[in-house]
This record gives structure tokens, C-alpha cells and sequence, in this order.
């Protein structure tokens, strides 16, 4: 394969990662001014992410498990790690999910395009490491390495990034109290005649919270930062989710193993 397929089969994996997130998180927020069921909007990047982080994890422990389990063993079947990799799948589909439909539907505009860019940014880095790691690394641990790799220095990327924006951002009401934070976040929650108002005015007042806290503490970055689990936490699975993703597409689709 010439360089120039190499590199439109990677646009093309990077751009269906970034168009799966964004028609589906951007029908769910647009959709939630008029009905509740735009939440249906979500099902098909449910079951997507939940299938191939199944497939992922079930992949990365039949790797190791072939080799410290005997095949006679009357445990082999036990333990084959389907069990395990539904869990881990469930876990980061129904923590990443909420999350990511919040942000998207919360999000400012410089906000919303950091996310695309994290999205972007952790494709981009996948597809690097991955081309790395297969000249070094024997199959599947190739793959396996890559994506830890990419998770985490897109993660990392992406937690600054939203941090950074988060600091520069124009704070409203530099001199509230708490209670008048907290009053004026949960008056920004969107579409509340929905029956999810109580989650998203919940959220708005949480939110809220942390603004206030970073704003009244800006002397000392050190606090605020303990602050930001949410920000570490939505960066890593935002950057997760991207990159198995694109790994989905280049080693189902392209059959690059």
C-alpha cells in the first residue's frame, strides 16, 4: 500500500470518529428542545461504543489468557473472559455516555470544538502510535500498547485543554455568593420542561459549583485543579472512546492487524 492510501484510509477512519460523535451527540442536544425522545439519538453510539470496547478488552485478555492457561484445564472455560470484558465494556459505555451527552449539551461553542479537536487529536494519535508499535510488537499486543498509548497522551492533551479553556473563559458574576452561583447555574439548565429538567438542573448547580470555586480561588491553580476529577475523568474516556474507534476502523474495516 503507497503512502497516499495509507493516509486517505486514515482520514477517513479519524472522520468516521468524529461524525459518529458528533451526529449522534448533536441530534440528542439539538433534539432535546422538542422532545424527549431525542435521546433515541444516543442509542446507536450506545451500542457501538459498548460493542467494540467488548471486543477490545475480550481481545486484550484472550491474548494473555492463551498463554498462562492450559487448554486441559478443567478451568479453561471458565475464566475465558467474555464475563469480564462485559463489564468493562458496560462501564465505560454507561459512564461515557451521561458524560458526553451532558458536555455536548452544555457545551459553549469554543467548548464544543475543543471536544471535536479531542476527538481528532486522539485519532490522530492512534494511528501513529499504532503504525510504531506493529514494527516492534508482535500481534495482538501491538494493537494492545497502541491504544493504551494513545488513550493516555490524548487524554492528557485533552484534560489541559479543557482546563486552560475553562481558566480563560469570561466568568459571570466574579462577586456572587454561593447561593447566588448556584441560582443563576441551575436558571442556565436547558430545556426545562423536560422530564430530565431535575438531572440537568442537578448538573447546571454542580457545575455551577465548581466555576465558583475556581473563580474564588484563582490565586492558588493548586485547589481548583483537585477540583477537576470530572475534567481528568471526561478527558480520559472522551480520548478512550476515540481511539477504539478509529482502532475499530482500521483493523475491522481496513483489516489492518
Amino acid at each position: 500500500m503507497n503512502i497516499k492510501s495509507k493516509v486517505l484510509q486514515g482520514i477517513i477512519s479519524i472522520s468516521a470518529s468524529a461524525l459518529l460523535f458528533f451526529l449522534s451527540l448533536k441530534a440528542w442536544s439539538l433534539g432535546t428542545e422538542f422532545s424527549d425522545l431525542s435521546i433515541l439519538a444516543l442509542l446507536p453510539l450506545t451500542l457501538f461504543i459498548f460493542s467494540v470496547s467488548w471486543k477490545v478488552s475480550f481481545d486484550t485478555w484472550r491474548s494473555q489468557y492463551y498463554v498462562v492457561v492450559r487448554k486441559n484445564s478443567k478451568y479453561y472455560n471458565v475464566f475465558n473472559g467474555k464475563l469480564r470484558a462485559t463489564a468493562v465494556a458496560a462501564f465505560y459505555t454507561l459512564t461515557s455516555i451521561p458524560l458526553m451527552a451532558w458536555q455536548f449539551l452544555s457545551a459553549s461553542k469554543d467548548q464544543f470544538l475543543t471536544l471535536m479537536m479531542c476527538v481528532i487529536l486522539a485519532g490522530i494519535s492512534y494511528i501513529f502510535i499504532a503504525g510504531y508499535t506493529k514494527n516492534h510488537l508482535h500481534p495482538p499486543y501491538d494493537q494492545i500498547v497502541a491504544i493504551k498509548l494513545a488513550t493516555w497522551f490524548a487524554a492528557i492533551c485533552c484534560f489541559w485543554s479543557f482546563w486552560y479553556l475553562a481558566w480563560i473563559e469570561p466568568h459571570v458574576g466574579l462577586k456572587w455568593g454561593l447561593e447566588e452561583a448556584l441560582t443563576y447555574g441551575v436558571s442556565q439548565s436547558p430545556n426545562q420542561n423536560s422530564i430530565l429538567s431535575p438531572i440537568f438542573s442537578l448538573l447546571s448547580a454542580i457545575d455551577a459549583f465548581k466555576l465558583w470555586v475556581t473563580v474564588q480561588l484563582r490565586e492558588y491553580p493548586l485547589f481548583p485543579i483537585l477540583l477537576s476529577v470530572d475534567v481528568a475523568l471526561i478527558s480520559f474516556l472522551l480520548a478512550r472512546i476515540s481511539v477504539i474507534i478509529v482502532h475499530f476502523v482500521e483493523t475491522i474495516v481496513w483489516n489492518k492487524r
